[in-house]
Order: C-alpha cells, then sequence, then structure tokens
C-alpha cells in the first residue's frame, strides 16, 4: 500500500510542470495527460507533440501550457483539449502557446467545440477547414487572407467577431450573430 501511495506522489508531482524536448504519441483520446492546478506544459527545444489523445489541464487559463518559441506547438490529430471544465475542443490543427496562444487551422483542419468556451485565439488559413458545434469564442476568428475560407457550423450565437481579410465564409448552418458581433474587413460569405 505504502509503494502505490508513493508511486501516486510522484506521478502527481512530476507532472505539475512538465517539460517536454522530444515528441509523445498518445493511443487514442482516452489517453490523457493530465496536469493539477498549478501544473504547466512547457514545450521546449523546437517540440511538435503530437496530440491524438486528451491534454486536460485543471485551470483553464492560458498559461498552464507554454512553450519557448512558435516552433514549439501542440500538433493534434482529432485530439481532445480540455482547460479547467469549461473549455473543451476536438481539434486536428495546431495550438501555438508561445506567445498568443492561438489554434491554428490549415487547409482542411478542424476545431470541434460542443457546449464549451474557446479560449484561444483562432486563425486560419488555408481552404477547407472546418469549425463547428455550439462554441463560445473568447477572440475574434482570424482568416489569414484572401486565399483562406472557412467552413462554419455554429449551432449557437456567435460571440466574437470574425476577422475576413479578404478571405471566405461557408455557412453550413444558419449563423446568428451575439449583438455587437460582426465579420469584419472585406470578404467573403456564402
Amino acid at each position: 500500500m505504502l509503494f502505490v501511495f508513493f508511486c501516486r506522489a510522484v506521478f502527481v508531482v512530476m507532472f505539475s510542470f512538465f517539460c517536454v524536448n522530444g515528441a509523445i504519441t498518445f493511443g487514442s483520446q482516452a489517453s490523457t495527460l493530465k496536469f493539477p492546478s498549478g501544473g504547466k506544459l512547457l514545450l521546449q527545444s523546437n517540440t511538435a507533440l503530437v496530440v491524438d489523445g486528451t491534454i486536460l489541464t485543471a485551470s483553464p487559463n492560458a498559461n498552464s501550457i507554454q512553450g519557448s518559441s512558435a516552433n514549439d506547438v501542440l500538433a493534434f490529430s482529432d485530439g481532445c483539449l480540455q482547460q479547467g471544465s469549461s473549455s473543451r475542443s476536438i481539434i486536428t490543427g495546431t495550438l501555438d502557446p508561445s506567445s498568443s496562444d492561438t489554434i491554428k487551422l490549415t487547409a482542411g483542419q478542424t476545431l470541434v467545440c460542443d457546449n464549451h468556451s474557446v479560449i484561444q485565439a483562432v486563425n486560419v488559413s488555408g481552404l477547407g477547414s472546418t469549425i463547428k458545434g455550439q462554441a463560445y469564442f473568447s477572440s475574434a476568428i482570424v482568416l489569414a487572407d484572401s486565399s483562406s475560407s472557412v467552413n462554419l457550423a455554429l449551432q449557437n450565437k456567435l460571440t466574437q467577431n470574425i476577422t475576413m481579410n479578404g478571405g471566405t465564409v461557408i455557412l453550413q448552418d444558419d449563423l446568428s450573430l451575439q449583438s455587437g458581433v460582426i465579420l469584419s474587413g472585406s470578404g467573403t460569405a456564402i
């Protein structure tokens, strides 16, 4: 019994501050890397951590995952990012925690959020990415340029602006906007 307690204590201490300089591949969304309150995942040395499992942080703030450069990213492949109890997303794309804590979707990648907040910024580049579900965004969705498009299938009101930058929003469902929310800049909505 003492050995089991010791192993649990070592495991919790080890994951209170977890530094990654290599790559870890999960087996499924059921595989979870969990960080207690105050715990941090620090990506270093050009780390691309492939996530097809779940990253779970007890804290809902963006500082629980950090990178030392723009090359330190979490590369999600139908993986789950859950921060606290109110922010949970299934992502095929990357999370860049280095400076702006941004989910980046490129050509054909997806962000699915059902009745949870998306606390990260969302940037879309390339054609055919999809954002769907019941997402409550904390900041604007930004299309990179005129060669960017996003399929939007939201079942709730859009809570933040979309910065068009000449890009295209393709509506998969009716789009309702929260009061004051706009599609800003030039671009196309179809």
